[in-house]
């Protein structure tokens, strides 16, 4: 039996709802920071924190708040983007990515766990890491899933052995690019590892530093969908994560054919602990 809350939801045009006055939700974002000086980014962003790596390993520490953190633009251009689409949302910025524009397993580990154990209602992951870290990543994820909260994160870029963790977990939902104009217009995928499909082709993003730029890839896909979960809980808190992907399918457009990097693959095995740096996707 529907709960009124999911049955109002189903009937609730989500570009009404951004002009509507919602509840705030804290969405995290695990990138290479964010620069909070920004116009479109002052004063929307709650709290700062970036992954501190040393002989004792990786832990998140805190990071001033209303300054640039973002050397690189990435995390700017992605958070830009969720607040455009969710006008609601209270960013919190988790920097995983290093100086020389790198991340590690034990870096991606450690700002996870922290959104998890801090529990953030919405965390934007435009990253992918390899299947080595995804026995590391999977139980966090479940974890999320089960105490309420949202995980997006992207798919790879590039089409190599699989999609890119944490986009391949059922726990998550995983998006991919594709080229669409329209606001709030995305499609579901049924039956694809990779689900959701959103506008990340010649997007302008807010760039580190001040002034935009034209960005693409599904890095940029990726905070439309968060955004739209964090519409959503504005309006109706109390949904559960299933439910939110409930009311998302029912507003999406069905993507009859799957884009190239829309994979069906199974997922691959499985291997052990990987510590290595990885080199963060770029779009």
């Amino acid at each position: 039996m529907q709960s009124s809350d999911l049955r109002r939801a189903l009937d609730a045009p989500l570009g009404r709802l951004a002009r509507r006055k919602l509840a705030p939700v804290d969405v995290a974002v695990l990138d290479s920071g964010i620069d909070a000086s920004h116009p479109d980014l002052a004063g929307h962003v709650l709290e700062a924190f970036r992954v501190q790596s040393d002989a004792k390993g990786a832990r998140l520490v805190s990071a001033r708040t209303g300054i640039n953190q973002d050397a690189f633009g990435h995390g700017t251009a992605v958070a830009s983007i969720i607040r455009r689409v969710a006008p609601n949302a209270r960013l919190i910025d988790v920097r995983v990515v290093s100086a020389d524009d790198v991340f590690t397993g034990e870096a991606l580990i450690a700002g996870l766990t922290a959104t998890v154990e801090r529990k953030w209602k919405v965390a934007n992951i435009s990253l992918a890491a390899s299947p080595g870290v995804a026995r590391h990543l999977m139980p966090l994820c479940e974890r999320a899933h089960f105490q309420g909260q949202v995980l997006v994160a992207s798919q790879r870029n590039l089409a190599i052995e699989d999609d890119g963790y944490p986009a391949a977990f059922s726990s998550v939902l995983g998006v991919t690019s594709r080229d669409i104009r329209a606001a709030y217009e995305y499609f579901f995928d049924d039956g694809a590892m990779i689900e959701w499909q959103a506008a990340g082709e010649k997007i302008a993003v807010a760039a580190s530093g001040g002034g935009y730029t034209l960005k693409a890839g599904t890095s940029f896909a990726t905070p439309v969908i968060a955004g739209m979960c964090a519409l959503v809980l504005g309006a109706f808190p109390d949904l559960t994560p299933f439910e939110i992907k409930t009311v998302l399918k029912a507003h999406a457009r069905a993507a009859t054919v799957s884009l190239p990097n829309a994979s069906r693959r199974p997922h691959p095995q499985r291997g052990p602990p990987h510590q290595s740096k990885l080199r963060r996707q770029h779009a």
